[in-house]
């Protein structure tokens, strides 16, 4: 199931709840490409996005990076790290898909 099946199915219009107490009158507005549960998933997981310096950090912070591996003359780039919050991670992948 994707989130766009979540999304469509959402009773009560919930999730349009969820983004106002959030402070996210629109999701067009918060970044492009990324759906509503997506950001619902991802503004929290943020917090306070003084505290990362750069977007870069951001991808660093859910381990949206790659792991390396260096030893000598060996140089290996690896899959990502995944550190850091599954969910937010996940939903940030999906919106790039």
């Amino acid at each position: 199931m994707s989130w766009a099946h979540v999304i469509d199915t959402d009773p009560g219009g919930r999730l349009q709840s969820g983004l106002l107490e959030l402070g996210l009158h629109s999701v067009k507005g918060f970044m492009p490409g990324v759906s509503s549960l997506s950001a619902l998933t991802f503004k929290p997981a943020i917090d306070d996005h003084a505290r990362f310096s750069s977007s870069k950090a951001v991808g660093v912070h859910f381990g949206l990076t790659p792991k390396k591996y260096q030893s000598g003359e060996t140089d290996v780039t690896g899959a990502i790290s995944k550190v850091g919050d599954v969910m937010a991670r996940g939903a940030l992948y999906e919106a790039a898909q």
